[in-house]
């Protein structure tokens, strides 16, 4: 998986107006919705500011690896996305920021591929989706031991929740949906 800090640290020195998690959170939401991610809607998501070629273009370059390892991940058959989000030493108050960054990503990802599709989202991926918009409202309490537990637990409520809106959306590779 591509590593949260150097893509964090390239976006800043880029002048993006995103963040590591939150463009992978945007790219993972295009995924469940078309099956892939749109380069022109990443990059104007990403909204580079800064005016140097050849950064840029590295930029751009981890930015497609992501995605190529996104896709991968979104139909590994073991449930194999990870979400880009900090390692778990760095402060809390930061991986609390990121998966709230992460969930704001995927939910405008989600929206500008939305018109894009042919299904509508289940009930049940509907509320998912309202929880996402919850988790960008996120903050920590002052129980350092129990918030560490939540998070994780958020953390994978988030993973699982993306899945389910892409098994929700994508047919199976390989399959050829049929309409009765």
């Amino acid at each position: 998986m591509s590593d949260f800090d150097m893509l964090d640290a390239l976006l800043v020195r880029v002048e993006a107006e995103a963040f590591a998690a939150e463009i992978h959170g945007f790219v993972c939401g295009q995924i469940c919705v078309t099956g892939q991610a749109d380069e022109t809607l990443w990059k104007d998501f990403l909204d580079v500011q800064g005016e140097d070629d050849s950064l840029i273009s590295s930029c751009y370059g981890e930015v497609t690896q992501l995605v190529s390892e996104t896709l991968a991940q979104m139909h590994s058959a073991e449930f194999g996305l990870q979400l880009l989000l900090p390692a778990d030493g760095v402060p809390i108050g930061i991986r609390v920021e990121s998966l709230s960054n992460w969930c704001h990503g995927f939910l405008n990802g989600y929206g500008v591929s939305e018109r894009l599709s042919t299904r509508g989202p289940s009930e049940e991926c509907n509320e998912v989706l309202e929880d996402f918009t919850q988790i960008c409202r996120l903050g920590i309490d002052n129980e350092e031991t129990e918030d560490e537990h939540s998070l994780m637990e958020l953390t994978e409520y988030v993973r699982m929740g993306a899945i389910l809106i892409f098994e929700d959306l994508q047919p199976p590779l390989g399959s050829s949906e049929v309409l009765h």
